[in-house]
């Protein structure tokens, strides 16, 4: 991966870690919600292969690249990706568009493979 380390934090601030070629899933509870209501599902660790690994640095690298869909500062239905690159972090705010989702749906799809940790 290109990438030391991939953080995403989605619209409802459940949290994706990537870092050491697993992808860890913490969920938002509906205690920290805030409508009190949303549940974020369940925390989920899931082990990487080089493919999911070369994709996901692919999605990364299109959304830092896209810097039409970028925001200045984080609003409602913003979400943040946060990459570290030989020990440099670069923070992105972005706006809903097609790459976000691309990069939503394969994080979605990865956290749900039989081969969790």
């Amino acid at each position: 991966m290109s990438y030391e380390r991939i953080v995403y934090v989605d619209i409802n601030n459940n949290i994706y870690k990537i870092s050491d070629n697993v992808l860890t899933y913490k969920p938002v509870s509906p205690t920290k919600s805030s409508t009190g209501h949303y549940d974020g599902g369940s925390f989920t660790r899931v082990s990487l292969d080089r493919d999911a690994l070369k994709k996901l640095s692919e999605l990364a690298d299109k959304l830092l690249k896209d810097t039409t869909n970028h925001a200045p500062v984080r609003e409602k239905f913003d979400a943040v990706l946060v990459l570290t690159r030989n020990r440099k972090q670069t923070r992105l705010f972005l706006k809903n568009a097609s790459a976000r989702q691309k990069w939503e749906a394969c994080l979605r799809m990865l956290i749900k493979r039989p081969e969790n940790l």
